[in-house]
């Protein structure tokens, strides 16, 4: 186990604890008893608990890398924003309220901890957005890592012409006989060929772009909708 999960150890125990119930029991071993510091890629919930406190590197935060490349890509400090998915700890919505000034971030997702608190440009919505909404109050959508959510968000961003950034993940199991596609590769390059054919039916939302960030322990790809 590497140094920063050792050092962070009681950290995590203490957090766990005090804020019980968010996680099952199963849940909070596996968090405990997670190696993951023989692998450069952090599963979801142990490493939302690290960048809360503080424990991630750089060469291995997703949350930075993401945040940092939104505001490369727009005034994230003045925008209204709408994550989807963000999770039990929404670290991404937390990211960008702290940067911003006149803008503010809402967050969906149903698994939401209680613990989780708003403020002036941060909202906490414990539900999923409604798929059938006509305007969302939003200049960007965002949403990292929300796997078989994706398509769905897709579909919501480009019938209400609203601006995206999602990153991909695995995409859930594959190669079963209840999974149409063979490997995360595969679901990936569906999910790319569906964003690019939504937009070429859509040209007012521009052409679909695709960045990488290894350089932050992120092995998927982020796309998005460039209107220049």
């Amino acid at each position: 186990m590497s140094d920063f999960i050792k050092e962070g150890k009681e950290k995590v125990e203490n957090y766990l604890k005090q804020h019980e119930g968010v996680f099952s029991d199963e849940e909070v071993l596996y968090y405990l008893s997670n190696n993951t510091g023989e692998c450069l890629y952090i599963p979801d919930e142990v490493r939302s608990i690290f960048d809360e406190l503080g424990l991630l590197p750089d060469d291995r935060n997703i949350y930075k890398g993401f945040v940092s490349f939104l505001r490369e890509k727009y005034p994230i400090e003045d925008m209204d924003i709408i994550e989807l998915g963000g999770g039990v700890i929404p670290r991404v919505s937390k990211r960008i309220s702290l940067l911003q000034n006149k803008g503010t971030i809402t967050v969906y997702d149903p698994k939401l901890s209680l613990y989780e608190q708003e403020n002036e440009h941060l909202s906490l919505v414990r539900k999923s957005i409604d798929a059938s909404i006509k305007n969302l109050p939003c200049q960007l959508m965002v949403s990292l890592m929300s796997c078989d959510a994706i398509e769905g968000f897709l579909n919501l961003a480009i019938s209400t012409n609203v601006d995206f950034c999602f990153g991909l993940c695995e995409g859930g199991p594959h190669g079963d006989e209840f999974d149409f596609y063979e490997d995360e590769e595969e679901w990936i390059h569906s999910v790319i060929c569906e964003a690019k054919n939504m937009l070429d039916a859509h040209p007012k939302m521009g052409k679909l772009k695709i960045k990488k960030q290894e350089e932050y322990g992120n092995p998927y790809p982020i796309i998005y909708n460039d209107r220049t």
